[in-house]
């Protein structure tokens, strides 16, 4: 059987994308829960003036 490797070019090409990916993942999901933060704290003070 034959055992393929990656050159090591291509392995370190495709760790970087994964971590870019990765990042991108995060930053996305903390600018959604900064809006969502921002939606229910809104929410809340509403809440407080009618009650």
């Amino acid at each position: 059987m034959n055992d393929y490797k990656l050159k090591d070019s291509t392995k370190t090409a495709m760790r970087h994308i994964l971590q870019d990916s990765a990042t991108k993942r995060t930053n996305l999901s903390l600018r959604i829960n900064e809006d969502l933060h921002a939606e229910y704290k809104s929410l809340a003070d509403a809440y407080k003036k009618i009650s």
